[in-house]
């Protein structure tokens, strides 16, 4: 059994034949699917989404990216989306660093970094 753990099945692109896209899915052998939630709206809408059809579920959470247009308050409306025993997860919350222009330097550090620790290790390993 596959299970695509990220989509984003609110989006509007899939809503004129929602039940072809999860037929088309299930006949490709992925029999659960979890629509991930960018805002409080797309949680809630990933919400609906999961408690109406049985191979969905949800996960929650508020983007980077939309964080400054959420309002004040997004975890009261996230803990009582929680409560759905559809809720499988809370998501997109960290740090997006996918969209950032410094990827490319942070990349480079971290290969500078990784580079170090395997040298590091490497002489731990001779010297034993």
């Amino acid at each position: 059994m596959l299970i695509e753990t990220h989509a984003h099945l609110d989006y509007p692109e899939f809503a004129a034949d929602f039940d072809d896209v999860l037929q088309r899915a299930n006949q490709a052998g992925v029999k659960r699917i979890i629509t991930i939630g960018t805002s409080v709206e797309s949680s809630r809408h990933a919400v609906n989404l999961a408690e109406k059809y049985p191979s969905v579920f949800a996960a929650i959470g508020v983007h980077p990216t939309y964080a400054e247009q959420a309002g004040e308050d997004v975890i009261t409306p996230l803990r009582e989306l929680a409560k759905s025993s559809r809720v499988v997860a809370i998501g997109e919350t960290g740090l997006d660093f996918h969209h950032l222009p410094s990827v490319e330097a942070a990349k480079k550090k971290n290969v500078q970094v990784f580079n170090a620790l395997q040298s590091g290790t490497e002489e731990q390993l001779e010297a034993s």
